[in-house]
């Protein structure tokens, strides 16, 4: 089975990011997503909303460009 690409949408809480992390339907057209944001409870709605395994990891890029990169879990379904 071939996966899917692997997408890291930053600023999905809201906005632009939000809308290329729900309104496009890349997981549904079978990426696999991780959506990046500060704001924890309107980032897990979006990834709700996102669906097909979308995962939300709250950071903030603003002040440190690695702060994503050290939240996401070892594994978050986005694969090696």
């Amino acid at each position: 089975m071939t996966a899917g690409p692997r997408i890291i949408v930053v600023g999905a809480s809201s906005g632009l990011g939000r809308t290329i992390g729900i309104g496009i339907g890349l997981a549904g057209r079978g990426a696999r997503v991780a959506l990046l944001a500060r704001r924890k409870e309107r980032l897990d709605q979006a990834a709700i909303e996102a669906g097909n395994g979308a995962i939300a990891v709250t950071c903030d890029e603003g002040r440190n460009s690695a702060s994503g990169r050290r939240s996401l879990p070892g594994d978050p379904g986005l694969g090696d």
